[in-house]
């Protein structure tokens, strides 16, 4: 009924793009043909032996910059194939609609060292942007500088951004990725 707003037209999209990267995620994982496939492959189940934060950021290489891990993969899967990929905004002002491409921002390619073929997987690129920018950079330091290199943030103020549930999102997309590359 039209006068009664139901929740499931809210709840079903969201399934469905979990759904849609949980599977680009397996695909990657399981049929891509690269040099470190068999790496990315062992990561996520080893995560899932252990599900600490340590094991899902990865190990310190040195003060403040971590090494190749689960954390790293799902964030190219979401800069590749965002859940959401357009945000459509009415202003009520003149009248007019806007309409932000995040798919387009995410495949842009940056001319620097970090971005070779913005589309294609290459999910080293996040180890790589952590390394330039050393230890002595802040959380919000990093934040911003993955933005510039194709992962941007969808709202100003997130639910899921406070600090005990902020990456509850990537750790579902892997589980779920683990479970049906070794179901």
């Amino acid at each position: 009924e039209p006068s009664n707003p139901n929740p499931m037209n809210w709840l079903l999209p969201a399934y469905e793009t979990t759904w849609r990267v949980v599977l680009v995620c397996v695909i990657k994982l399981r049929y891509r043909n690269a040099p470190n496939t068999q790496k990315q492959r062992k990561l996520p189940k080893d995560y899932m032996s252990d599900i600490s934060k340590r094991r899902f950021k990865g190990e310190f290489t040195m003060p403040g910059v971590y090494g190749f891990c689960v954390n790293v993969i799902v964030k190219e899967i979401l800069r590749l194939y965002p859940p959401t990929r357009r945000v459509y905004r009415c202003f009520t002002e003149d009248g007019g609609d806007v309409k932000a491409d995040i798919e387009l921002c995410h495949r842009i390619s940056v001319d620097d060292a970090f971005s070779p073929g913005p589309l294609c997987f290459r999910s080293e690129r996040w180890f790589e942007i952590r390394a330039h920018l050393g230890s002595e950079k802040t959380r919000q330091d990093v934040s911003y500088v993955e933005q510039e290199h194709g992962f941007m943030l969808f709202a100003v103020y997130c639910p899921a951004g406070q600090k005990s549930t902020q990456t509850f999102g990537l750790k579902m997309i892997t589980l779920l990725a683990v479970v049906l590359c070794d179901g």
